[in-house]
Order: C-alpha cells, then sequence, then structure tokens
C-alpha cells in the first residue's frame, strides 16, 4: 500500500524570483549559496514518510541528519505525494515540483500567489484591523509631495521583494538617492508603498496556517532586524515565553485571523507569518507590517523549539565549521543555533 507523504523543497530565493518576474530567473550566487546550505532545513519540520528534495552532495549530511532526527529515507520508497510544500511558491518551484511528478491539483495559481505576495496585501489587511494603513503610490511626483506632508517620516517599499530588501527609510537616506531608487522601483514595478516610520523597540511575527479556507494560530516569533530592514537572527524559545513577552499583541490575534481567512484562505493553502512590531516609548502594536506568503524563519524556530525542545539564536552562519549546533551546511556556509 502507498504511503502518503508531503515533498518539501528549500528554495529561499522565491520572492526574489516574483520580484524579479523574469521567466527565465536564475538565482543569484548569494541565494544559491544560501539555498545550498539550507537544503536539510526541512528534515527538522518534516514527518516520518516525508520526501525532502536536497543537492547529490548533501546525501551523506542528509543520511546521517535523517537517522538523527528518526527519520526514514524515503526518496525511492513507493509514496502518494499528497502535498507540496516548498519554502514559497514561485514558477521555478511549481516547475521543479511537476518535474518531480507532483499532481498539477497540487500546485496553485502562481499569478494568484503573486499578487496577494505583493506588499499591497498589507494595506489591505490594516484597512480591514482599522489601523493606518499606508498607499500604494504610482507617481514620482505623487510619491515627493507625500514625503514633504509627512514631514520625511516615511518608509518606502518596493511592491514585491524578499524580506528586508527593497525598502528606503526616508529618515536617514539623501533626497537624492530617495528619488533615484524610487524611480527604479516605479520602473521596474509600477508602484511604490508608502508607510509613517516608526520608533521600532521589537520586531515579532505571528504565525499561522491556512488550510481549507481557514486560518489557524500557530504561534509568536520573535526575530531582529539589521538598520536597513535585512534579517539577522529568529530566538529559539518555548511559546509560553514568548506569550509573556508580547501578551500586549494577544488581543490582535483574532482580529488578524479573521482579515487573513477573508484575504487569503479562500486562494492560499500552507504557512504564512504576518510581521509585526512594537513602537513607541510606551509599546504600542502594529499588527500587520508585513504579510510573508511562505515559511519563515520564524516556523522553523517555532519548530526548533516546540518539536526538538532546542533554544538559542537561529543564524545563517558563512563559517560553515562555526560553534553552535549546526542544523543544515554546505562547504561554504550552514544555518545554527548559536
Amino acid at each position: 500500500m502507498l504511503e502518503m507523504s508531503t515533498i518539501h523543497f528549500f528554495n529561499p530565493e522565491s520572492e526574489a524570483e516574483l520580484s524579479d518576474g523574469n521567466p527565465g530567473y536564475t538565482p543569484s550566487r548569494a541565494a544559491r549559496i544560501i539555498a545550498n546550505a539550507g537544503a536539510l532545513l526541512p528534515l527538522w519540520w518534516a514527518n516520518p514518510g516525508d520526501i525532502v528534495i536536497s543537492p547529490p552532495g548533501a546525501r551523506r549530511l542528509k543520511a546521517e541528519l535523517s537517522r538523527r532526527l528518526g527519520l526514514r529515507n524515503m526518496e525511492n520508497a513507493p509514496t502518494k505525494i499528497d502535498r507540496a510544500a516548498p519554502w514559497g511558491w514561485s514558477p521555478r518551484a511549481a516547475r521543479f515540483f511537476e518535474k518531480h511528478g507532483v499532481s498539477c491539483d497540487l500546485i496553485p495559481d502562481i499569478d494568484l500567489i503573486t499578487g496577494m505576495s505583493r506588499r499591497s496585501t498589507a494595506i489591505e489587511i490594516r484597512q480591514l484591523l482599522g489601523v493606518e494603513s499606508g498607499e500604494e503610490l504610482f507617481d514620482i511626483e505623487e510619491l515627493i509631495q507625500y514625503i514633504s506632508d509627512s514631514n520625511g517620516q516615511v518608509i518606502i517599499k518596493a511592491p514585491l521583494s524578499c524580506s528586508g530588501r527593497g525598502i528606503i527609510d526616508c529618515r536617514i537616506t539623501p533626497p537624492s538617492v530617495i528619488i533615484n531608487r524610487a524611480r527604479a522601483i516605479l520602473r521596474h514595478q509600477g508602484a511604490v508603498i508608502t508607510e509613517r516610520a516608526l520608533d521600532k523597540q521589537l520586531d515579532f511575527a505571528a504565525l499561522f496556517e491556512a488550510v481549507n479556507s481557514d486560518i489557524e494560530f500557530v504561534g509568536w516569533s520573535v526575530f531582529a532586524t539589521g538598520s536597513g530592514g535585512n534579517y539577522q537572527e529568529n530566538i529559539v524559545a518555548p511559546q509560553n515565553e514568548f506569550a509573556k513577552q508580547l501578551s500586549k499583541a494577544e488581543a490582535w490575534i483574532e482580529p488578524l485571523r479573521l482579515a487573513l481567512k477573508k484575504t487569503i484562505a479562500p486562494y492560499y493553502n500552507g504557512p504564512l507569518g504576518v510581521d509585526m512590531m512594537f513602537y513607541g516609548k510606551d509599546p504600542k502594536v502594529m499588527p500587520c507590517i508585513e504579510v510573508n506568503l511562505r515559511r519563515t524563519m520564524g516556523f522553523v524556530a517555532h519548530d526548533l523549539a516546540e518539536r526538538h525542545g532546542l533554544r538559542g539564536h537561529l543564524v545563517f552562519d558563512p563559517h560553515p565549521d562555526g560553534p553552535g549546533l549546526t542544523l543544515s551546511a554546505s562547504e561554504t556556509a550552514r544555518f545554527a543555533i548559536l
């Protein structure tokens, strides 16, 4: 009898591909390094009988890690794939799964995924939540006026980009650079997203799963970013610790769940994260900074803590032989808990 299984694929370049929009998209060298280093990460959230696609060069490490985690190698076993689980959906991921015999019924409409992955989705969510939503602007003169009216306290974002990329903080960026970068975004994507700049105190996220036209709350994630918004690390710790730390945000979970159920659940099945923020001196909650329509490092940190009892700082490390617990590695880099 055939076993039912999920096929996993770590493709962290999915957002870059969606923002590129080129049918012949090729991941950058940096993206390939991250993808190779993290190819085995899905083993940490896979179930027995699942398939994790990885490069041929990772075969030995994969066998060792599978044994350690109590997973059988199912690559050549009789199995029926009933779920395709990329890191994020993209045209390349869809073609990849089709090549591996995944039924087209398990592959979503990539045009819909691309549309919902735009940062305008966060504007729609914020409007449903009744908080300051930001705007999508389509003209450089309109943008210049918006920045002037806001006394320069503005964050400009590309409608589609990788997490932490395509962001211009007008508080710290010279006006000429703002205009040149904004023109480039408008030329490439036809619009820019504008938001009021906030005095950030803490980055965190609510993790959800879209299942059969409904939304389920999975848990919390706490992470750190650099001054330019680039991802640095996730905290790996039990959920009860996060629940205490983030108690001010608890009241937003049900409104968020209902907003996501209305906007995303009818068209998407899988993990998604909503980035949130504490801001101001007496911290207030901004309940939706970004909507990430994919698995995130927050989900990885959640599973490492809840399924494996680990704790620490989850990082991407360009030193494959560094300290801490290596989760997945290539010859040039690794993901680790420090």
